[in-house]
């Protein structure tokens, strides 16, 4: 496989120092942009986000001149040079550059930056047959909680979880208790014509889909609430379904409770905004 790092395309083996930040510390952030029908989809959200995210840890980008334009041609030639045709699963990380300071201590804003294209079989919405919330995982709004960082244990630990129970998903609470999103993807219930997300104070991340979801219902008139609320809220929704790039997720049970995965105002929502 050919990937795009730090200006230079590489084949195969990847080759950083044992004093590399990310191995040593996840010093870093990235983000997964789906291309779908040869269309590289929110790109501006994604590196929006990225560069947010590359400023709260310091990360200088400057040198890798991430604009629109540059990003698209990389992940062009990428799925060129892979042989993947039109439907691809990004990854874009950037991560600090290694250093002779020891310890946490950043020691420099320089960045690496590394570019990814795998084959994607592409969809529009898929059932979650069976649901549950984590008992191992709960997770804590901080200043970098609501960006994609590279230490990522606790969706590791939530995903062995997952396995583990032998379910499609799990949900994630906060440590208060909140509802707060799911291994891969922001959280949504449907009580009568009303929307509900949990709000970036329980610790969820600012997903790209999220955003798109809460532009789109303002733009349309429908109400979507960003709520702190506990499980049980869930038991009386009527649909409940979780967002990513990659697309919607509808749960058919969650903790043994079952929800419509037909829900109109749920299956107009994902036609409008897949249409975007």
């Amino acid at each position: 496989m050919k990937v795009y790092f730090n200006h230079d395309w590489v084949e195969g083996t990847l080759e950083v120092p044992v004093s590399d930040r990310a191995l040593q510390f996840g010093d870093g952030v990235f983000e997964t942009i789906i291309v779908k029908n040869a269309r590289t989809r929110f790109l501006s959200d994604h590196l929006k986000r990225l560069q947010e995210g590359a400023g709260v840890l310091g990360l200088d980008l400057q040198p890798h001149a991430l604009s629109e334009q540059h990003v698209a041609e990389i992940i062009h030639k990428l799925m060129q040079e892979n042989g993947i045709r039109d439907h691809a699963r990004v990854k874009l990380q950037v991560w600090r550059k290694a250093t002779s300071t020891r310890g946490y201590v950043p020691g420099g804003h320089g960045a690496n930056l590394l570019v990814m294209a795998h084959p994607h079989d592409p969809f529009d919405q898929q059932v979650r047959h069976e649901v549950a919330f984590s008992q191992k995982v709960y997770v804590t709004a901080s200043m970098t909680s609501r960006f994609k960082t590279i230490s990522a244990l606790p969706y590791v630990v939530a995903a062995a979880e997952c396995q583990e129970k032998a379910m499609d998903d799990l949900v994630l609470l906060d440590y208060r208790g909140f509802l707060s999103e799911c291994i891969t993807s922001n959280l949504f219930w449907v009580q009568g014509k009303m929307l509900y997300t949990p709000s970036l104070s329980t610790g969820c991340i600012q997903g790209i889909m999220r955003g798109r979801v809460l532009k789109h219902c303002h733009d349309v008139g429908v109400t979507v609430k960003e709520v702190e609320m506990k499980p049980p809220v869930l038991m009386d929704a009527k649909a409940v379904f979780s967002a990513n790039v990659a697309g919607f997720y509808l749960f058919k049970k969650l903790q043994g409770q079952a929800y419509d995965d037909n829900d109109l105002v749920v299956n107009r929502l994902i036609k409008s905004i897949q249409e975007v």
